[in-house]
């Protein structure tokens, strides 16, 4: 299902990794053949900014950067319906 969201251009969807560097996650996304962009936040910038503590934190954010759904674990039909409420 989200990946129909991203396939219609009106959802971006973006991973975030505080572990690893960039080239380390660009090998990841190619190896297991992701269709999303993972981006490396080593300075951890984008999780303090978002209150991300741990890893497989999933966030629905709106076109103005307000978190509208926020799961620790992916939960596809709860994320799903608030992307449906959004658009």
């Amino acid at each position: 299902m989200l990946l129909s969201f991203a396939s219609s251009g009106r959802v971006a969807c973006v991973g975030f990794d505080c572990a690893y560097p960039q080239s380390y996650l660009r090998d990841f996304r190619a190896q297991r053949q992701l269709c999303f962009p993972i981006v490396s936040d080593l300075p951890k910038e984008i999780f303090s900014g978002y209150s991300i503590v741990g890893s497989s934190t999933y966030l629905v954010i709106d076109d103005r950067g307000v978190v509208k759904y926020r799961a620790n674990g992916f939960y596809e039909a709860a994320m799903s319906a608030k992307i449906k409420e959004l658009l």
